[in-house]
C-alpha cells in the first residue's frame, strides 16, 4: 500500500531527532551493527552523496535517529516459520496473523567468524523482542530497526522494503517518520563515544 506523505519534524542531516537516554552496554553483534550504520552515514556525510533536502539521506541515517535495538526471541509454538528470501512479506504476514508489530531495518548474523549485516524485516513482541519468521533460530544475533504500528502501512505480498520504497519515492527517507507511526519498543542506541568502534561487520545489501 502506498503511504501518504508523512508529517514529521525536520531533522538536520545526521542528527538524532529523539533524545537518547542512557543504555546498557551493547553485545558484540549489536555494537557491530550500530557501528556499520554509523560508518555508512559518515561516508555519505563526507561525500555529500545523499539528497540534501531529505529528512534522512539514507536508511542508515534514519535508523541511527529513529531506530531501536531488539533482542532476539524464539518463535512461539503457534508461529510457523515462513519461506526465505521474502522477509518483508513474511514479517508482515506473521505480524498480522499473531498480533505482533512489523519491524524493518538491519539484522546481523555471523558467517565464518565475521558479523554480516543485511537489510531485513522481522516481528516485534509487546515486550520489545525480535521474532524472526524468516531466518533459522539462532541466526539473527542483533536487530536494529523501527517497529511500525499501523498495519495499513506494512508491506503486502507484492511489496518489499518500506525504508527503500523507491517505487513511491522513499517517503520515510524523504519526508521523515511521523511520531505516531512507530512504537517505542526495544532499546535505544547509546550515544557514540569518541573512538568507539564495533566488531568488523560486512553487508551484501540484500534481504535474506
Amino acid at each position: 500500500m502506498r503511504m501518504t506523505r508523512a508529517t514529521a519534524t525536520p531533522c538536520p542531516r545526521g542528527a538524532a531527532r529523539r533524545e537518547r537516554p542512557a543504555s546498557s552496554p551493547l553485545a558484540a553483534p549489536e555494537s557491530a551493527i550500530v557501528e556499520y550504520a554509523r560508518t555508512l552515514a559518515r561516508h555519505v556525510d563526507r561525500t555529500g552523496s545523499g539528497p540534501a533536502s531529505w529528512a534522512y539521506p539514507t536508511s542508515a541515517h534514519l535508523l541511527l535517529a529513529e531506530g531501536r535495538l531488539f533482542t532476539p526471541a524464539p518463535l512461539s509454538a503457534a508461529t510457523r516459520r515462513t519461506p526465505g528470501w521474502r522477509c518483508y512479506r513474511n514479517a508482515a504476514t506473521v505480524a498480522r496473523r499473531h498480533g505482533l508489530l512489523y519491524a524493518e531495518g538491519l539484522a546481523a548474523t555471523r558467517i565464518a567468524g565475521t558479523f554480516w549485516s543485511f537489510p531485513h524485516a522481522w516481528c516485534v513482541t509487546p515486550e520489545g523482542n525480535a521474532v524472526d519468521p524468516t531466518w533459522e533460530s539462532g541466526h539473527g544475533l542483533a536487530y536494529l530497526g523501527i517497529a511500525l504500528t499501523d498495519p495499513a502501512h506494512w508491506p503486502t505480498d507484492q511489496q518489499g522494503s518500506l525504508l527503500e520504497d523507491h517505487a513511491h519515492g522513499t517517503p520515510l527517507l524523504r519526508d521523515g517518520v511521523p511520531d505516531d507511526m512507530t512504537a517505542p519498543l526495544g532499546r535505544p542506541i547509546p550515544a557514540p563515544r569518541q573512538g568507539m568502534r564495533g566488531a568488523p561487520l560486512r553487508t551484501d545489501g540484500h534481504c535474506l
